[in-house]
């Protein structure tokens, strides 16, 4: 057919009858719309072929992916055998543990103990006991001393509402018409030290007493303008509130420091 119609475009190009010319248009405007029919046909054809070509394609994937899927599957063998492929996924079978045989000339156990472990026979042996060679234990006596619990001083102290003058001064008489007094309530106390008067707190244990919170109180006397009265009353005060521990005997109180070589003597002030 492009045989001809090469023929026909050079017998039109050549040609100078006008009516050959038409003809010769005619015909090949006929065999255009001829070849425009057949051609959609032949697109067709082709896109119907690629689509089946797809089809049998995902249709064979998806039977592989099912065959896979199931865990194997059988293949026939020769003799009407049928093998089957193994599960990945299954333990696999261990074998059985040999059994060991002795050999001539040789102290080897014919057969392991299961109860004797890889380390062999760990059970221990008890020793003989003998109670007549056990050492007697000696009991030794536990003393404890009672700690004293402080508490406010109070009546049964013995020495509360007495008036006390002092009579020593770690070791030493007071200046003399110069009187350093004391006297003990419930839990507080107060006095003249030669000069001020003071006031403070005091808790007693058992045998012991400490005084807290010693406060002076000025005052305008005659006696505050000599030097040694105002040392005599300073070491008092000082030796008052570093005191530690009080007894009372023979109608005296003493009162003493710990650890130190410093003390106070009272007599009851008649």
């Amino acid at each position: 057919m492009t045989n001809d119609n090469d023929h026909d475009i050079e017998r039109l190009l050549g040609s100078t009858d006008l009516g050959q010319r038409s003809q010769i248009q005619q015909s090949l405007r006929k065999e255009l719309l001829e070849r425009m029919e057949h051609e959609p046909n032949k697109r067709s054809s082709w896109v119907l072929g690629a689509f089946g070509a797809g089809v049998m394609g995902l249709l064979l994937l998806i039977f592989m992916v099912l065959v896979l899927g199931n865990g194997g599957f059988t293949v026939a063998g020769s003799g009407g055998n049928q093998v089957e492929e193994e599960d990945p996924t299954e333990s696999p079978t261990l074998p059985p543990s040999p059994t060991l045989v002795p050999t001539d000339g040789e102290d080897t156990p014919s057969q392991v103990d299961p109860s004797i472990g890889p380390l062999g026979d760990m059970t221990a042996t008890p020793l003989p006991f003998d109670p007549n060679t056990m050492p007697t234990p000696t009991l030794v006596p536990f003393e404890t001393t009672p700690t004293p619990t402080a508490h406010r001083g109070s009546r049964d102290e013995g020495f509360t509402n007495r008036l006390w003058v002092l009579v020593d001064l770690n070791g030493k008489t007071p200046i003399e018409g110069v009187e350093i007094i004391i006297s003990f309530g419930e839990g507080i106390f107060s006095g003249t030290a030669g000069c001020n008067r003071y006031t403070g707190n005091y808790t007693t244990g058992v045998g012991s007493i400490q005084m807290t919170e010693i406060t002076i109180h000025r005052t305008e006397r005659d006696t505050c303008e000599d030097q040694a009265v105002l040392d005599q009353e300073t070491e008092y005060l000082e030796t008052l509130g570093g005191v530690a521990f009080y007894e009372l005997t023979d109608g005296q109180l003493r009162i003493s420091a710990s650890g130190l070589p410093r003390w106070l003597v009272f007599e009851e002030k008649e």
